[in-house]
């Protein structure tokens, strides 16, 4: 997306507010990708900012949480599970359940540390 798309956009929507709504009450969030009940979880945006040097004509977007959380690292280790198919059991990780073997650090699948 680009910085007119998302112009047009704001553009459109303060056009199409109803009449009790007002621009300053309405806040801008990001959604995050992880599970939630009720509303999307989300982050409030700390700032926006163009950037410079190798981020030179790019708008960037600081999020006030950080958009993956740490549960969900793949720096993290998660435990191996033990499966089995076909009367063979097997290490699998406990990410994407693929077959991995018992000495590896990382999934080779999806790349999760495993230990």
């Amino acid at each position: 997306m680009n910085l007119q798309e998302i112009k047009d956009i704001i553009d459109w929507e303060i056009a199409h507010l109803r009449a009790y709504e007002n621009p300053n009450d309405i806040q801008v969030l990001i959604d995050l990708n992880e599970p939630s009940v009720g509303p999307h979880a989300s982050s409030a945006i700390k700032s926006i900012y163009m950037g410079f040097d190798w981020e030179s004509g790019q708008i960037r977007i600081s999020p006030v949480k950080q958009l993956i959380s740490e549960s969900k690292s793949r720096s993290i280790p998660i435990p191996t599970v033990k499966s089995e198919s076909g009367g063979v059991s097997f290490t699998a990780c406990a990410k994407c359940l693929m077959k991995v073997a018992k000495d590896d650090w990382y999934c080779r699948h999806c790349g999760q540390r495993m230990r």
